[in-house]
């Protein structure tokens, strides 16, 4: 039987312009305090402001931006304080996670989430290798995604 191909997986525009602007808070491109313009992103991005307003709206609830009315949108500042405490939170509740879920996925279920984290260290490893700050950045964030992910599929079911 010959290989199959993978589906091509549409993304909707807001979740790549989500994933454009989240990238950019996360690598430091846009800095804690600047204040983000919904027009120069549009124009960058070659995209309409609508689906702009609804990416923020999401950064917004993800408390990566902060939008003042009559004022405009901001990146969130954080202390080390607050972003230590936030980590506290972020392991023990994947922690409680993740040992629910293993509890509750079958054997392949299983096997095939950790061969999709282990797909994302690798090419995290090739990013560190590579010197790609931006791209360890980011599938960081997507193995923390995922598993999250699974684990929300997995309590609400």
């Amino acid at each position: 039987m010959p290989q199959q191909l993978k589906k091509i997986v549409r993304i909707p525009l807001r979740d790549q312009i989500l994933d454009s602007i989240k990238r950019a808070i996360i690598t430091g491109k846009f800095r804690a305090s600047e204040k983000i313009s919904e027009e120069e992103l549009a124009e960058q991005l070659g995209v309409s402001r609508t689906p702009i307003r609804e990416a923020i709206r999401v950064l917004e609830q993800q408390g990566l931006v902060e939008v003042i009315p009559k004022d405009g949108t901001y990146v969130t500042s954080f202390d080390s304080d607050q972003i230590k405490d936030g980590l506290h939170v972020r392991v023990a509740l994947e922690q409680l996670a993740l040992k629910q879920s293993i509890e509750r996925l079958s054997d392949s279920e299983w096997r095939k989430h950790c061969e999709h984290l282990q797909d994302l260290v690798d090419q995290m490893l090739k990013a560190a290798e590579d010197f790609d700050a931006e791209t360890v950045s980011y599938t960081h964030l997507r193995a923390h995604e995922t598993s999250l992910h699974l684990v929300c599929r997995l309590l609400l079911e």
